[in-house]
C-alpha cells in the first residue's frame, strides 16, 4: 500500500472509530430510557453518569498519551478497545439489578470503563491520523471530531431502533462490541507519520514540552475558555431530548444538537486552517452567547423555533470548543510532544463534565424547568469571552 492510500485508509478508519464511539454521547436519549426503567433516579443522579463518563474519558486520554511514548498508538488503541468492551459487558447486568445497585453499576460500566477506553482510543486516533496530514491539521482533526459528534445521533438512533427488537441493554452492548472490534482490529492503521531523517520528529520553533506548556499563560487562559464553553454546551447536551419534549417535540428532535455538534467540528477546523485559531475561537464564543439568548427567550415565549435554534447553536458551541482543543495545542506548542500535551489539555473536560451536567440537573430539580439553566449558559459564555480577550491580548503583544 503506497503512502497516499495508507493515509486515506487511516483517515477512514479513524473516522469510523470516532463515529461508532459517538454512541456514548447519545446519553440524553438513553437517559430517558433508563429513567423510565428506574423512576427513582433523580435528574441530578442520572446526569452524574455523563460527568463520570467525561472524567474517565479525559483520564483515559491522559493515560493513552503517556502510554503512547512506550507502546505506540496501535497498542494503546487495542488496550482501550478491551477496556470499552469490559464496560459494555458490565452494563448488560443493569437489567438484573435493583435501582440503587443499578445506578452504581451504571457509573462503573458506562461512566467508568467505557469512558476510560474511549479516551485511550480517542487520543491514539487523533494523534496518529492528525500527524499524517500536517498541511490540513484543522480540517482533518475537525473531520474526525465530526464523526464523534454525528455518532451520537446516528448510533443513538440505531441503538434505540434495535432495542425495539432485542431490548435496550443488548442493543447498547452491540454498539460497544462494534466500536471495540473496529478499534482493536483496525489498530495497525493508527500509526503516526514516520519521523524525519535522524530518527526523531523535525523540531519547530514552537515545540514545547508539557512542563513548558503548563507554564504558559496562553495555555491556562485557553484551558479555562474550553471549560466554560463546554460546560455551557453540556448543560443542553445532557438534557437535549427532555428539553425537546418539554416544548412538545419528539425526543429525537433534541438530537439536532448532536448534528451541529458534529458538523461544526469540521467547519471550524477548515475555518481555522484558513483564518487562524483566534478568529475561530471568536466565532465559537459568539455561538455560545447566541445559544444562551435563544434558549432563554424560547423558555419565556414557548417558541419551538427558538428552542431549535438554541439547540443548534449549543451544538455548535460544544463542537467548536472541542475542535479548538485539538488544533490550538498543536499550533501553540508544536507537534513533537503533541500526544502528551493534547492529553493534558483534554483534562479540561473533567471540570466541565462536573459543572455542566450537574449544575443543569441541580437547577432542574430545584426549579422544575430549564430557565435557570439557560441563564447559566449565557453567564458561562460571557465568562469564556473574558478568557478569550486575554488570549487575544497576549497574542497581539507577541506579534509586536
Amino acid at each position: 500500500m503506497n503512502d497516499k492510500n495508507k493515509r486515506l485508509a487511516s483517515f477512514i478508519l479513524g473516522f469510523a472509530i470516532m463515529l461508532f464511539s459517538g454512541v456514548f454521547y447519545a446519553w440524553s436519549l438513553f437517559r430517558v430510557e433508563l429513567q423510565a426503567q428506574f423512576p427513582s433516579w433523580s435528574a441530578s443522579a442520572a446526569s452524574l453518569n455523563l460527568s463520570v463518563f467525561i472524567i474517565t474519558f479525559c483520564l483515559g486520554g491522559l493515560l493513552g498519551g503517556r502510554l503512547t511514548t512506550r507502546l505506540g498508538q496501535p497498542k494503546v488503541a487495542r488496550l482501550g478497545a478491551l477496556v470499552m468492551l469490559a464496560g459494555g459487558l458490565l452494563f448488560l447486568t443493569l437489567s438484573r439489578l435493583g435501582s440503587g445497585a443499578a445506578l452504581i453499576m451504571l457509573y462503573l460500566s458506562y461512566g467508568g470503563l467505557c469512558g476510560l477506553g474511549v479516551g485511550m482510543v480517542y487520543n491514539a486516533d487523533i494523534s496518529a491520523v492528525g500527524s499524517l496530514f500536517p498541511k490540513a491539521g484543522g480540517l482533518v482533526s475537525g473531520a474526525l471530531l465530526t464523526g464523534f459528534g454525528l455518532g451520537s445521533l446516528i448510533m443513538g438512533a440505531v441503538v434505540m431502533k434495535l432495542s425495539g427488537a432485542i431490548g435496550f441493554f443488548p442493543a447498547f452492548l452491540c454498539a460497544v462490541v462494534l466500536v471495540s472490534a473496529v478499534s482493536f482490529f483496525g489498530a495497525p492503521l493508527l500509526t503516526p507519520a514516520a519521523p524525519k531523517a535522524g530518527g526523531t520528529a523535525a523540531a519547530t520553533d514552537n515545540d514545547r514540552t508539557t512542563g513548558e506548556m503548563l507554564r504558559s499563560p496562553v495555555f491556562w487562559l485557553f484551558f479555562l475558555w474550553v471549560i466554560f464553553m463546554t460546560s455551557g454546551g453540556l448543560m443542553v447536551i445532557n438534557s437535549a431530548a427532555s428539553i425537546a419534549m418539554l416544548f412538545g417535540a419528539a425526543a429525537i428532535v433534541g438530537m439536532i444538537v448532536s448534528v451541529f455538534n458534529g458538523v461544526s467540528r469540521m467547519g471550524i477546523g477548515a475555518f481555522c486552517d484558513r483564518f487562524g485559531s483566534s478568529r475561530s475561537m471568536l466565532v465559537a464564543n459568539c455561538a455560545a452567547v447566541l445559544a444562551g439568548l435563544f434558549m432563554l427567550v424560547a423558555s419565556a415565549t414557548g417558541s419551538m423555533a427558538l428552542m431549535v435554534l438554541g439547540l443548534i447553536t449549543a451544538g455548535i458551541t460544544y463542537g467548536c470548543a472541542m475542535s479548538m482543543n485539538a488544533v490550538v495545542i498543536r499550533e501553540e506548542f508544536g507537534s513533537r510532544n503533541y500526544p502528551s500535551n493534547f492529553s493534558v489539555a483534554t483534562l479540561s473536560g473533567i471540570p466541565s463534565s462536573i459543572i455542566g451536567p450537574y449544575v443543569s440537573g441541580l437547577l432542574q430539580d430545584r426549579s422544575g424547568g430549564y430557565q435557570t439553566t439557560f441563564a447559566a449558559m449565557l453567564v458561562f459564555s460571557l465568562v469564556a469571552a473574558a478568557m478569550l480577550c486575554g488570549i487575544l491580548i497576549i497574542r497581539k503583544r507577541r506579534q509586536r
